[in-house]
């Protein structure tokens, strides 16, 4: 085997290690939130699976709302905390984004322990 083959082995198995631990998926789910400001209004949020940056926020590789909120009622926290919760830590995410992808269910559901996204007063 050549020295260029193997650099470009190690270059590759470096990169890969450093996108594996560096980087996570974020998955969001459609649905409507309720607006308090503003009677009968509504706001939706986009589907989407953010690529972003996991450095500094504890993040597992794949994550999504529901997965958080299992994570954080695991913790013993209560709904409205977790929600609270929850919002704080997308907007992190949403600020150390790299790419944002189209929705994928499959994703959603290994974050949240095969769960589908509902109601956060439903299931969680």
């Amino acid at each position: 085997m050549s020295r260029t083959a193997i650099l470009v082995i190690v270059i590759v198995v470096l990169l890969g290690l450093g996108i594996g631990f560096g980087t996570g998926l974020y998955v969001v789910p459609r649905y409507e939130v309720s607006a308090s400001c503003c009677v009968g209004q509504s706001a939706v949020a986009r589907a989407e699976t953010l690529w972003f940056l996991r450095p500094g926020l504890a993040a597992p590789f794949i994550s999504s709302d529901g997965g958080m909120l299992i994570r954080y009622k695991k913790e013993g926290l209560s709904l409205f905390e977790r929600i609270g919760r929850v919002v704080e830590y997308r907007d992190r995410v949403q600020r150390r984004a790299i790419l944002r992808l189209p929705y994928l269910p499959l994703l959603y559901r290994l974050s949240a322990e095969g769960r589908s996204p509902v109601k956060y007063d439903e299931a969680f």
